[in-house]
């Protein structure tokens, strides 16, 4: 980072105050039980149940599909970026009604 001598003791307090807010959030996340291996867990098994779901949403009948994602999402929003000619999802959020579900929204982005 380049930054001018005299802004030093003021950058380098904020970067310490940014330290302290982590730590704290750090600690609230893990006393609340929600560690990082408690999300990896999570990710998975929502993804086991995406992929089970994917199998029966191609041979179900689409009006039984529509009707359960109209039960269980309230909203999903794609984030669009520019790749050559067309365009790629960049990242996007899915909103969950409150039925059954463990957590409101899922974010997800695409690397490269």
């Amino acid at each position: 980072m380049l930054a001018d001598a005299g802004d030093m003791p003021d950058l380098s307090k904020v970067l310490g105050q940014l330290r302290e807010r982590r730590a704290s959030l750090q600690a609230e996340l893990d006393a609340a039980g929600g560690g990082k291996q408690d999300l990896d867990k999570l990710a998975k098994k929502a993804m086991a149940e995406l992929s089970r779901l994917r199998t029966h949403f191609q041979t179900a009948d689409p009006m039984k599909v529509r009707a359960v994602a109209k039960a269980v999402l309230s909203k999903i929003t794609l984030w669009w970026e520019p790749q050559g000619k067309q365009h790629r999802v960049a990242r996007g959020l899915i909103e969950f009604t409150s039925k059954g579900v463990e957590t409101p929204h899922i974010a997800c982005g695409t690397s490269g």
